[in-house]
């Protein structure tokens, strides 16, 4: 995963050379320009483009137009594809109208790089932005359906979304009790919802023995289980769900905890993942 997060270091190291490059762009436009209006004065601006001209514009233009697509400035990238276009299709093209043509492409281009902006990173949006396997390897794999919830969940709390995080940690919460019941072997509920997976695998658990130690101890961890799973979805989902509560900082961050410490103990007391 490429981190979007990025040093003032990293864009003056990174940028120096597209620095050097957009000087030197910038140097061989005035030279052109000059170029063609001394052209312009000389012989007018009807005048056709000469051999060396069309060669020396064209070569230009496409550096532009490569420049461009790596820095992602579609409108200059496709005015430079343009433009060669037209040198190929209008031969000889008119010295009044190669400048033209040029001085659009530049306000174009500074146009663009002046509208690429960054944003400084928060200590949250380090910590926490496209961190990768947020709730540990042992709910990974555990619970892999939960990963996509479990990532957003994290990215909506580094962009200070709190309550756009605790959304998705309710679905992968509700991903994970259907993962739960299918693994104490509950009957799949004729409604595919949380509430009736809940009641499927209290009933499972109930019918379980209990007399020995050991059966008495499983039964007490499947039962902690999914009382966890019944308090989460009505503490947090179901007000998440609808209009009733926004969450601070520190409290979506103490459901995150809470939740990766309850599903990492999950994932290896009853699903005993190894990793």
């Amino acid at each position: 995963m490429n981190s979007r997060i990025v040093t003032l270091w990293d864009i003056v190291k990174n940028l120096s050379p597209i620095g050097h490059d957009i000087a030197e762009k910038s140097l061989m436009w005035e030279f052109w320009e000059q170029s063609l209006d001394k052209r312009v004065e000389e012989k007018g601006s009807g005048s056709a483009l000469d051999e060396w001209g069309e060669k020396g514009i064209d070569k230009f233009v496409s550096s532009v137009g490569v420049f461009s697509i790596g820095l992602l400035l579609t409108h200059t990238a496709q005015a430079a594809a343009d433009f060669k276009v037209h040198l190929v299709m209008h031969k000889p093209m008119a010295v009044g109208a190669v400048r033209e043509r040029l001085k659009t492409l530049r306000e174009s281009f500074f146009r663009e790089l002046k509208m690429v902006q960054f944003i400084q990173a928060t200590p949250d949006m380090i910590e926490y932005l496209d961190k990768p396997q947020p709730f540990g390897k042992y709910v990974e794999k555990a619970f892999p359906d939960c990963s996509d919830d479990l990532a957003e969940a994290y990215q909506c709390f580094a962009f200070e979304r709190y309550t756009a995080s605790m959304f998705h940690l309710g679905r992968a919460m509700e991903l994970a009790t259907k993962k739960f019941g299918k693994k104490i072997r509950a009957v799949t509920p004729g409604r595919d919802e949380w509430q009736p997976w809940l009641t499927t695998i209290n009933a499972v658990i109930s019918a379980m023995p209990f007399k020995a130690p050991k059966e008495k101890a499983k039964r007490e961890c499947l039962t902690e289980a999914a009382a966890h799973f019944f308090n989460f979805k009505e503490s947090f989902r179901n007000k998440t769900m609808h209009p009733e509560k926004s969450y601070t900082r520190e409290q979506a961050l103490k459901s995150l905890e809470g939740a990766q410490a309850f599903l990492d103990g999950l994932a290896q007391r009853v699903f005993k993942v190894k990793v």
